[in-house]
C-alpha cells in the first residue's frame, strides 16, 4: 500500500538566494538548498544568506493508530545521486530517502524535489507495507 502526500514549500522573497552550501545528498538552486542529514535522514531547508536552516524536519505516518517516525528507524538510505524531473511548473532535481530495518514496521520513503528555475520544491512521503501483516494508514506527516 502506498500513500502519498505532497507539501510544496515556496519562498518568494528575493532575499533567499542560495548559499555556497555543499553536502552529499543535497539539492541546490539560486534560492534554496535542501539536504538530507546524515545522522538521521531528516531534511534540512536553507535559504541564501541565512546561517541557520529555515527548517529541519522528519517525516512520519500514523499506521494502525500508532505514529512511526523516520527517526525511529535504525538506518536510512538516500539515493546516491540526484535524478531529474519535469512537470508543468518546470524541471528540477530530486532525491529519494528510504527508511527501513525495523521488524513489523512498513518502509517509509520521502522524495525531495527542487525546481531549477523557481524558488520552490516539494516533499512527497510514501508508506509501503513490507510487513507480513495488513496495515491501515490513518495519516502522513510530510514535515514534523
Amino acid at each position: 500500500m502506498k500513500l502519498t502526500r505532497v507539501l510544496a514549500f515556496v519562498l518568494l522573497n528575493s532575499l533567499f538566494l542560495l548559499p555556497a552550501y555543499s553536502q552529499t545528498n543535497s539539492l541546490n538552486n539560486r534560492w534554496l538548498s535542501v539536504s538530507v542529514r546524515p545522522q538521521d535522514g531528516s531534511l534540512e531547508l536553507r535559504g541564501e544568506g541565512l546561517r541557520a536552516p529555515i527548517l529541519v524536519a522528519r517525516v512520519g505516518a500514523e499506521v494502525n493508530h500508532q505514529w512511526i517516525w523516520s527517526t525511529d528507524y535504525p538506518k536510512h538510505q538516500a539515493s546516491a545521486s540526484a535524478s531529474t524531473f519535469q512537470d508543468t511548473l518546470g524541471s528540477g532535481h530530486q532525491l529519494e530517502v528510504t527508511f527501513a530495518g525495523t521488524n513489523g514496521k512498513p518502509t517509509l520513503q520521502y522524495t525531495l524535489q527542487l525546481y531549477d528555475e523557481r524558488p520552490l520544491g516539494s516533499v512527497a512521503v510514501q508508506v509501503q507495507n513490507t510487513t507480513a501483516q495488513a496495515i491501515t494508514v490513518q495519516d502522513v506527516r510530510v514535515l514534523d
